[in-house]
């Protein structure tokens, strides 16, 4: 997968959690004994730094202040904010991989054998392609194998991804005339759709397919994505 991808997508994990983990790791977090022993400390301190008090009574003051127990919650606080810095972003990305297209993110790479003309220049070359590069040789491949239903979707993917809408919804239309009755097919075919529409929306028929579908099938991941972009429109 792109490495400047996971590292986006890592970065926007870590700061979506930041507010969080802030929280666990504050100042306030704990029982309220523990938030007033602290605040009590505190004031003590600043009387202290003032020269409102000495510094025999302050510490004679200290030592009269109950000692604070950490509760188990926040004992547990700096741990629990470090799984969350480190394992959400990991899973999310486990999940993409399941759930996700990250051979969207390197078409080179997914063009496979085909894009190899048996020499390791040629191979070499391969590698170093633009995504414009990249998309003409798969897109030229499949007009030799139209077979290829997972080229299709692989070449919609990729004219989405450059936002040449019309192609994509073409190459969607061919992957679901070759996979009749796979929803995940369809559902791709129903984003071509609204993206290939003058207003980019989910109205009219592609959004009566994908309520549809996701009658059939309710937890379908994609579908349901799509469903909340709809909704947010």
């Amino acid at each position: 997968m792109n490495v400047t991808f996971l590292l986006a997508a890592g970065l926007v994990a870590a700061l979506a959690l930041l507010p969080l983990v802030k929280r666990l790791l504050g100042s306030d977090s704990g029982s309220e004994a523990e938030r007033n022993a602290r605040r009590a400390r505190a004031a003590l301190a600043e009387a202290a730094d003032a020269g409102v008090i000495s510094a025999e009574e302050y510490q004679a003051k200290l030592a009269n202040l109950p000692a604070i127990e950490l509760s188990a919650a926040t004992a547990t606080a700096p741990r629990l904010a470090l799984g969350l810095v480190v394992l959400v972003p990991v899973l999310a990305l486990l999940l993409y991989r399941q759930l996700g297209t990250p051979a969207a993110l390197e078409p080179v790479a997914a063009l496979g054998p085909h894009a190899a003309a048996g020499t390791a220049g040629a191979a070499t070359g391969v590698a170093t392609m633009d995504m414009d590069s990249a998309l003409a040789k798969l897109a030229a491949r499949l007009q030799a194998e139209p077979g290829d239903a997972e080229g299709w979707r692989l070449l919609s993917r990729g004219y989405a991804s450059q936002q040449r809408y019309a192609e994509g919804l073409a190459a969607a239309q061919k992957a679901v005339e070759l996979l009749p009755g796979d929803v995940d097919a369809e559902v791709e075919l129903i984003e071509a759709t609204a993206l290939a529409s003058p207003e980019r929306q989910f109205a009219g028929a592609p959004l009566e397919r994908l309520e549809a579908i996701l009658k059939r099938i309710p937890d379908h991941p994609r579908a349901l994505w799509l469903s909340g972009i709809a909704a947010v429109q």
